[in-house]
């Protein structure tokens, strides 16, 4: 403000003696009509000084606008990646590994997964399998989650159909029944079903399935790459009794 007073005096100052030097074609001012000058000049000084001042803060704004929204992409960026660690752990850990089935299972066929489980009002279905590389697939739209292969092996996708045969709604929430899966191919060892997040993954779906509906469902494994299949046996291990279902 001090700053401000000065340089109201300086331009007064210099003001008055421009018009002290043309006394001839404008008259001299009175005291009075000075300091309307001088208070016209300062608020002209004041208004400049606003509007700078007001430049300044939305420069300063808009700074750390971008600042703060650098911060959020980068925040973003951290946790997707976290998130796409922790989900290879989990892929990592449920690989196929030998596991022992030493309490002989019961023989039986595709009807008797829903009994074994304890699930009431629904069967199972055996659809095929494919052997791919990814999965969902790029063409099935838009991905949530998809799943790849561990080097050197391609992803086994067993098929079901999953039907509701009730004259009601059923709730399915496999992780409640604790059944748990494995698969033998051609004259290999057992090996455990992945756990994943996908939405239609026979071993940790939770849904209610409309009556008369049904919804198809996977198991997966990993199988090395260029596998042929020429049998395949599922192992269900589940609350009340194994079974061994024959499906190729």
């Amino acid at each position: 403000m001090n700053k401000l007073k000065f340089t109201v005096a300086i331009l007064s100052s210099g003001l008055i003696l421009s018009l002290n030097g043309c006394a001839s074609a404008i008259p001299e001012l009175t005291t009075d009509e000075q300091d309307m000058v001088t208070q016209y000049m300062a608020d002209l000084l004041l208004q400049y000084d606003a509007n700078y001042q007001d430049s300044l803060l939305e420069e300063e704004e808009l700074t750390i606008a971008l600042e703060e929204q650098r911060e959020k992409e980068e925040a973003a960026r951290l946790e997707a990646e976290e998130q796409e660690r922790l989900e290879q752990e989990k892929i990592e850990e449920s690989k196929p590994d030998e596991i022992e089935t030493d309490i002989t299972p019961s023989y039986a066929d595709i009807g008797s997964m829903a009994d074994a489980s304890n699930l009431a009002g629904v069967e199972f279905d055996y659809l095929g399998y494919d052997i791919v590389s990814q999965y969902p697939d790029h063409s099935e739209g838009e991905l949530v989650f998809a799943m790849t292969p561990t080097e050197g092996n391609e992803l086994l996708i067993i098929k079901f159909q999953l039907s509701n045969v009730s004259g009601t709604d059923c709730a399915v929430d496999m992780i409640q029944t604790g059944t748990s899966y494995a698969i033998k191919i051609n004259d290999g060892s057992y090996a455990p079903a992945l756990t994943t997040l996908i939405e239609n993954d026979l071993s940790t779906i939770g849904t209610v399935l409309p009556v008369e509906s049904g919804k198809e469902v996977v198991l997966i494994s990993e199988v090395p790459a260029g596998t042929q299949i020429d049998s395949m046996i599922l192992y269900v291990r589940a609350q009340d009794g194994n079974l061994e279902i024959q499906l190729q």
